[in-house]
């Protein structure tokens, strides 16, 4: 019976310790945070089964196919045309600060 007693004191001191004190752990700078990385897992980048299937990236195998500018793995002109969808579909962003107004509505309205 003093056995649990001493035991359920010491948790709830353990409990409160751990709740009471925050936890700090070592920062990783910025730049260097990849030489903590594990070195002996090494995940191959694969296109996905359906990027490879429907060739969203273009087919690697037709005789048009140039990846020079940047070497992506993305077709030229697919990545073009993949930018030129993006644009036109792209939202509006609006930076909200003294110079721009705060109510979106009036600023599409206003021009």
């Amino acid at each position: 019976m003093r056995w649990r007693l001493v035991h359920r004191f010491g948790l709830a001191i353990l409990l409160q310790t751990a709740l009471t004190h925050p936890a700090i752990g070592q920062a990783i700078p910025k730049p260097e945070y990849v030489t903590y990385l594990p070195r002996e897992i090494v995940l191959p980048v694969q296109a996905t089964p359906a990027n490879r299937q429907f060739h969203l990236f273009g087919d690697s195998e037709a005789p048009g196919y140039r990846d020079e500018a940047p070497r992506d793995g993305i077709d030229d002109t697919r990545e073009r045309w993949l930018r030129a969808l993006a644009v036109r579909f792209a939202p509006w962003m609006v930076r909200n600060s003294v110079d721009f107004p705060m109510d979106f509505r009036r600023f599409v309205e206003g021009g």
